[in-house]
């Protein structure tokens, strides 16, 4: 007869969804993300942001100044204007909804989301993405639910992010050494 007295046990490493995938929907703070899965929502939520925002710039006729920056008075009065301040809220929905999603990418990390607030501090931003991006997630589940299962469409387009976030890091290191080259060559 076991003893009734005994410490109770339990495994603390089961899958509390019995080994099924996360389902949570994408715009909820609460689940996992891996890292295709995040690129693949975060370059969608980009795409659709500056689609929104190029239509309401070109329907107002606004995009030239704005984008050129070439009037200083004109991008003012174009963001103090009804269709300035509906790309502001545009651009912080988009904000908002990539938080989210950056959030369930800590959770896969079995990070908190309070984590996401480091963004707020320059360079340690980039220092931290990086390493979210690269961190791979916890195996089964952990203290934020189970794995979600990466489907083929974002598998696909988190590869296309990827290969669009390496070319801009090449070209942003060309750009920051190309003038160093040029000069010490003159």
């Amino acid at each position: 007869m076991p003893n009734p007295y005994s410490t109770p046990t339990s495994n603390l490493q089961r899958d509390l969804n019995d080994d099924q995938n996360d389902t949570s929907s994408p715009f909820s703070a609460k689940g996992r993300f891996g890292r295709l899965s995040y690129l693949a929502w975060y370059l969608l939520t980009t795409i659709v942001t500056f689609v929104i925002a190029g239509i309401v710039m070109a329907l107002t006729g606004a995009a030239t100044g704005v984008l050129t920056a070439s009037d200083p008075d004109a991008i003012l009065s174009f963001y103090t204007s009804g269709a300035g301040i509906a790309v502001l809220a545009v651009m912080l929905a988009s904000l908002v909804i990539n938080l989210i999603f950056f959030i369930r990418r800590l959770h896969d990390i079995n990070m908190s989301g309070w984590f996401s607030l480091l963004f707020l501090i320059p360079l340690v931003n980039l220092i931290f993405g990086i390493y979210a991006l690269a961190k791979k997630g916890t195996e089964g589940a952990n203290r934020f639910g189970s794995t979600r299962a990466t489907p083929k469409w974002e598998k696909i387009v988190g590869i296309i992010a990827l290969i669009i976030l390496v070319l801009y890091l090449i070209v942003i290191l060309a750009a920051i050494i190309a003038p160093i080259m040029l000069s010490s060559m003159s």
